[in-house]
């Protein structure tokens, strides 16, 4: 059902006003991922979605490198059926500073093979995340991400990257 235009004296109730309220996950400890170039499912960045609700996806992934070139490999994991449209911005593949050139991406799919930004041993590098998800059952939207080239040196999400979610529409 969806939310209904209230009026001057509607009594709202709290089912009304929960369903509107923003739902986020934050990282709180480093993951470390060495020698893999395939996606799996980040430890906490992973938030609870339901069907017959439309979400703005608002999300910074906070990352690092031990060398220059491994860079970040990633994408979604969505419920089954879902329709997700996503873009992002980040530093380019291959750069070695925190600076100067970066790439965007437009997505309509969950998890593409081959999206990547560049991650430097600099320190902390982001990658940001803008979308809209339509859930067709209730499940996870989850952070997936790997090495974008396989290396023994670490890369790692840190901790304080997050995903908020806010629902915009119930149907």
């Amino acid at each position: 059902m969806a939310w209904p235009d209230w009026e001057v004296g509607d009594l709202l109730t709290a089912d009304e006003m929960n369903d509107r309220q923003e739902i986020s996950v934050y990282k709180t400890a480093l993951e470390t991922r060495t020698s893999t170039t395939t996606l799996a499912n980040d430890s906490e960045l992973s938030v609870a979605v339901r069907a017959g609700f439309i979400y703005l996806i608002r999300s910074v992934v906070n990352y690092s490198a031990a060398a220059d070139g491994i860079d970040l490999r990633y994408g979604w994991s969505v419920p089954t059926g879902s329709s997700i449209w996503w873009s992002n911005a980040g530093l380019d593949v291959g750069v070695t500073v925190q600076s100067g050139s970066f790439n965007t991406h437009f997505n309509t799919t969950a998890a593409p093979a081959n999206r990547q930004v560049g991650a430097v041993d600099e320190g902390p590098t982001a990658v940001t995340f803008n979308g809209v998800l339509t859930p067709a059952i209730d499940g996870d939207l989850t952070f997936m991400w790997a090495q974008g080239t396989s290396s023994a040196s670490a890369l790692n999400v840190r901790e304080t990257s997050f995903i908020a979610l806010k629902p915009i529409r119930k149907f």
